[in-house]
């Protein structure tokens, strides 16, 4: 028994989680095994290439440089997703997506995948896509305009 009475509290809802999760290993084992396999991978087209987007532990990407009206294309796979599933897409600092909306329902392929059209509007600075899926929500960064200085220290 813990000396702490706090500290006991979360230890054993740590334990609930662990037994509603099913899981059988250790919290400091599981939760960064969790994160990585529960997160979608993200991945963007960029001259004909797929290159794959790192989402920091809020689940946003770096900033990614663009120009200003520029149409932009990313795939998000949901490994622990169920095809047919709805998720949402909104344009949070101007732009429009494929639906020339700056919201829209999208719908979860049976490969766990979609896909996300949007054209950056023409003013410079950030233009966030924010994709919800339940209660998560995951943000991918673009920045239209000259690139920062300080993005080195971001």
């Amino acid at each position: 028994m813990s000396l702490c009475p706090s500290l006991r509290r979360w230890e054993l809802r740590v334990s609930r989680v662990l037994r509603l999760r099913d899981r059988t290993l250790p919290w400091r084992v599981w939760k960064p095994l969790l994160l990585r396999a529960d997160w979608p991978q993200w991945s963007r087209q960029e001259k004909g290439q797929s290159l794959v987007v790192p989402l920091n532990q809020m689940g946003e990407s770096p900033r990614i440089y663009v120009k200003t009206g520029q149409w932009v294309e990313s795939t998000l796979s949901f490994p622990q997703g169920e095809a047919g599933e709805k998720l949402r897409v909104e344009m949070l600092d101007g732009g429009v997506l494929e639906s020339k909306n700056a919201g829209q329902l999208l719908t979860l392929g049976a490969d766990l995948r979609v896909r996300v059209r949007a054209q950056i509007s023409g003013n410079e600075g950030i233009h966030r896509v924010r994709v919800t899926r339940g209660t998560e929500s995951y943000v991918l960064n673009y920045w239209a305009g000259a690139e920062n200085i300080y993005a080195g220290n971001e």
